[in-house]
């Protein structure tokens, strides 16, 4: 169980500094990416944040290249 918890601990701190890399990140480059969900969002090319949901006349491009 002890391993558990030192796992745990490790991935909060992942989380955090991946938080902190997202949060100072000028998401200059993105794409249109599939989610988890299998829903089509912008995502940022560098830090891999889901930047916005991508307006009708995008997704519309984006299918047709």
């Amino acid at each position: 169980m002890l391993n558990v918890e030192i796992l745990n601990q490790k991935l909060k701190k992942i989380q955090e500094e991946i938080e902190l890399i997202q949060k100072n990140c000028n998401h200059k480059n993105q794409n249109i990416k599939f989610d988890g969900k299998n829903n089509a969002r912008w995502f940022c090319d560098n830090c891999t944040k889901n930047v916005r949901i991508p307006s009708s006349k995008e997704l519309q491009y984006w299918i047709r290249r």
